[in-house]
């Protein structure tokens, strides 16, 4: 087993994620530098050296030496042990002879293989691929990849596949795709067999020794995998114009220089034994590789995409009958009997019956020949007798009546056989009839001579052939439309098999399994045809139906997935947001400053609201943002963002609205709805704000819509709905971004941070609704939202009244496990006149809460605290005095707090990152007595 490099990082490196470097590019450079600083110096003192992860080795082929296939994938390796931290993934370069026995042995968790030697690792050992590789062009990505047939320029005997016989060829192994097997399939199209009209037929061990060779003229033609001799030339190696590709082909959008088909790019496939788990995160972090990182320009990828189908390489290798194709359509002697034992017993039991009735007629002629020489002896025995005795006449003419009774059951005979045999082809046809598929025997001019009951409930009295009974035709098959069984039996003379579309009488159409067979007759020659047709019809749907639900449940975890992800890293975010932002306003209230001093305060203030207002927004995407349900008038929603958006920067932007007066109103939260509408509406905005354009936003009800599945595979049941158009006409979205637009930090913008559309999303599905988008480049972009219409009535809005002032100093109990936190809230709150008492558990919480509940006006409470749960305390802290006013600090937002509380109610809820000027404001509301 080759050596390989592993790659090891201790947990905390979880914080140094992709989605948390892309959140703090919007810190300023001090507060950026000094986290940094905190990371790298403070948090691996505190975990153990000690925690090491598991280890997953990746076997990939070496095609070009071990060596380039290490500084290839290393940094792929790299990169799976960042993303899931509890494995380290080792790179194991294999060369060709090297990868069986490194899966067959359990050597590798996972394997990266060209496509044809991945399908004979599937048929052998049962890996299945996880995910496909983006090959990296020079313009564009490709999931493709072929072989390119190439000569030294100037060879102008060499144009065609057929000008290469009599010629020496290199290849460079033969179990590589790209390297040989894709020109081997060509040559053998074209009817050439390499192995017997070639000079001469060599293998190396890499694709550039071929190039080299042929550069130099050891050899008239090779082939090497396409992208080859692009990457040479763009290495210096070579020139493209010193060779000339033969059998030259064009496919639209591939980016390389190709002389055969195209196969799907190299699969990553894990082992049977390799935890699924570990798999299904090793797909969502290649799935989310950005396409500029280091690990994709090493290994020559722009990204990976969901697994393709392979079935190219299925066909291309039972064409030239390679891996688990050997004996593909050779058929046994003991298969054909196991899978058509009925019709041996058939022609068996037919043979002993015609042998018997052929036996009994046998007899009958024989008597009827022996009852005739009888009849004649006694005929002439008569006429000597008359001649010689007149007076016998009596007793011969008593034997001449006795001749004629023997002759007269003779014959009666003769009809009770034909009798028997008519009942035997009756017994034939029910033993036909029994079979519930049906049964045809047709004869070399497709005339149906003899079918069973399941054949005849089709037939029409005027059906005379197979074509007539099957698909209600007057011609044969093509090949075209359906390959002929009976001609391929006639033309190979061995069993076929077929699958057709056939109409009933009804004209319903059914796919159907036919099986042909010849039948011989004493002079070899095929007399008639036996045609057996089984209904597959259910079982293709169901597999259909199967890979559908399949592909479904996929798309659904890589959702949950992130969603719980960006869910994660909002709450950790939001403290050490709140400790900035409650810092700062420490440092204003204590520390006189002048404005020009004050500025770079106020600028840290602004910075972290926009920062909070970024977590918002991976809180909406996580699908955690639906609290305080209402009806709302989706028009109203509308008004609101088109004022909230900054439309002001897009002064030349018509606005075209279309809202009918009667438009149902939807149950939802108003605020994450407007939020919906002003992310759509800044998108138009910024697309139109440059030249100048239209955006139009309209809504109609749709009622009773039946259930269906929309584009993001999430069923909706029938009902009625609203549904919301946002269009523009700005420049498009670009395809190569179309099917990831609603992903987290993607975007076209020069410094967008990728979130607005996820938030849409998240807030859409969290309300039971949909979202969809159509785009064309240089005419804009459609996106439509569709939500459950509200049968309830509108609530009445809660009005709220003027906070007003303490009316005398209040104790304040704080519950909180941050010690910045803490500290921060301890040293603000006695900044502004209040008693403070502070504690970082639950258990503390309770014990102060119990000797100074008399003393205590209200409590700040954190829920994530360490030993008993917040709710606990919160239960706690209500069972010692029912009425004491209780604040619930949170990281998360409201809905997971509340659920978390979940039968109590707090006083009041407050969420990080908050200003101690909004709390204060909380205080007052809650402490001051109601009017």
């Amino acid at each position: 087993m080759a050596e390989g490099i592993i790659f090891r990082k201790r947990p905390y490196s979880l914080f140094l994620t992709h989605s948390v470097q892309r959140c703090l590019n919007s810190v300023p450079v001090v507060l950026c530098r000094t986290f940094f600083l905190l990371l790298i110096y403070i948090l691996p003192l505190a975990i153990p050296m000690s925690a090491l992860a598991q280890t997953m080795r990746i076997g990939v082929l070496a095609y070009k030496g071990k060596e380039v296939a290490l500084r290839m994938w290393e940094p792929t390796g790299t990169y799976l042990s960042r993303n899931i931290p509890e494995s380290a993934f080792e790179i194991v370069p294999l060369t060709f002879d090297e990868i069986d026995n490194a899966v067959s042995n359990n050597g590798v968790d996972f394997v990266i293989a060209n496509s044809s030697i991945y399908v004979e690792l599937e048929a052998r050992y049962g890996v299945t691929r996880i995910a496909t590789m983006k090959n990296r062009g020079f313009k564009d990505s490709s999931t493709a990849f072929g072989g390119t047939i190439i000569c030294k320029a100037g060879r102008n005997d060499l144009r065609t596949l057929s000008d290469v016989k009599g010629k020496t060829f290199l290849a460079v192994e033969e179990t590589s795709l790209g390297g040989w097997r894709a020109a081997w399939r060509e040559f053998h199209a074209a009817g050439i067999d390499p192995y017997r009209d070639f000079k001469s037929l060599s293998f190396t061990d890499n694709h550039e020794s071929v190039v080299m060779a042929i550069r130099s003229g050891k050899v008239d033609v090779g082939t090497v995998r396409t992208d080859t001799l692009e990457r040479m030339a763009e290495e210096g190696t070579i020139a493209l114009d010193e060779f000339v590709v033969i059998n030259r082909k064009t496919e639209n959008g591939f980016p390389f220089l190709l002389s055969t088909r195209l196969y799907p790019e190299w699969p990553m496939a894990r082992l049977a034994k390799t935890p699924e788990e570990i798999a299904r995160k090793v797909v969502i972090a290649l799935l989310n590789m950005p396409p500029d990182s280091k690990a994709a320009a090493a290994s020559k990828t722009y990204a990976w995409t969901i697994p393709l189908d392979y079935h190219p390489v299925h066909d291309l290798m039972k064409e030239l009958r390679l891996g688990p194709y050997t004996d593909y359509g050779k058929v046994t002697l003991s298969q054909s009997l196991r899978q058509y034992w009925y019709f041996p017993v058939l022609f068996v039991l037919t043979l002993a019956i015609m042998t018997l009735v052929l036996l009994h007629i046998l007899k009958l002629n024989r008597h009827i020949l022996l009852a005739k020489k009888d009849t004649e002896e006694a005929r002439n025995s008569l006429e000597q007798q008359v001649i010689a005795r007149t007076t016998d006449l009596r007793d011969t003419n008593r034997e001449l009546l006795h001749e004629i009774d023997v002759r007269k059951k003779s014959e009666q005979q003769l009809l009770l056989t034909e009798k028997e045999k008519r009942d035997q082809l009756l017994f034939l046809q029910s033993v036909i009839d029994s079979v519930p598929e049906p049964v045809m025997v047709i004869s070399p001019d497709y005339r149906v001579k003899l079918m069973n009951a399941g054949a005849k409930k089709d037939r029409s009295d005027d059906n005379t052939f197979c074509y007539q009974v099957s698909h209600h035709t007057d011609h044969p098959c093509s090949d075209e439309d359906h390959p002929c069984p009976i001609r391929d039996v006639l033309r190979t003379r061995k069993p076929v098999t077929a699958i057709h579309t056939h109409k009933d009488a009804t004209g319903r159409e059914t796919i159907v399994e036919i099986s042909a067979s010849p039948i011989f007759d004493s002079t070899g020659s095929i007399s008639f045809v036996i045609e057996i047709c089984r209904d597959i019809t259910d079982r293709l749907r169901q597999e259909a139906e199967r890979k559908r639900i399949e592909q479904r449940l996929f798309s659904q975890q890589k959702e949950e997935s992130i969603a719980t992800l960006a869910g994660g890293i909002a709450h950790d975010f939001n403290n050490i947001l709140m400790g900035v932002l409650g810092n700062a306003e420490l440092l204003k209230l204590k520390i006189p400053l002048k404005p020009e001093e004050a500025r770079p305060v106020d600028s840290i203030i602004a910075s972290v609201e926009r920062m909070a207002d970024l977590t918002r927004q991976l809180l909406a995407y996580a699908k955690e943002g639906k609290y305080q349900l209402n009806n709302v008038s989706l028009k109203s929603a509308i008004g609101q963002a088109l004022d909230l958006s900054h439309k002001g920067r897009a002064r030349t932007t018509r606005i075209v609205l279309s809202l009918p007066d009667d438009l149902w109103p939807v149950m939802a939260d108003e605020n994450q709805i407007i939020q919906a509408f002003v992310n759509l509406c800044n998108n138009a905005f910024e697309a139109t704000e440059e030249l100048g354009g239209t955006l139009t936003i309209k809504a109609e009800n749709m009622a009773e819509r039946p259930s269906w599945i929309c584009s993001l595979n999430h069923e909706h049941p029938a009902g009625d709905y609203v549904s919301i158009s946002v269009s523009d006409t700005g420049p498009g979205i670009p395809s190569a971004i179309a099917d990831k637009v609603f992903e987290p930090f993607v975007t076209t913008k020069f410094m967008g941070r990728g979130l607005g559309l996820s938030a849409v999303l998240g807030i859409v599905q969290n309300h039971d609704g949909c979202i969809s988008f159509s785009s064309e480049t240089g005419k804009g972009t459609t996106f439509q939202i569709v939500m459950p219409r509200s049968e309830k009535t509108a609530g009445t809005p809660l009005v709220r009244r003027p906070a007003q002032g303490p009316s005398a100093q209040k104790c304040i109990l704080i519950v909180d496990d941050e010690p910045d936190i803490l500290h921060l809230l301890e040293t603000g709150l006695v900044t502004l006149g209040y008693d403070i008492i502070a504690a970082d558990t639950g258990e503390k919480a309770v014990a102060s809460f119990q000797s100074h509940s008399e003393r205590i006006d209200c409590i700040i409470l954190d829920l994530q605290l360490p030993g008993i749960s917040g709710r606990e305390t919160f239960r706690k802290l209500k069972a010692i005095k029912p009425d004491i006013k209780i604040i619930v600090s949170t990281g998360y937002d409201r809905t997971a707090a509340l659920t978390e509380l979940s039968p109590s109610i707090p006083d009041s809820l407050i969420q990080k990152p908050y200003k101690l000027s909004v709390l204060q404001e909380k205080l007052q509301e809650i402490l001051t007595p109601k009017l």
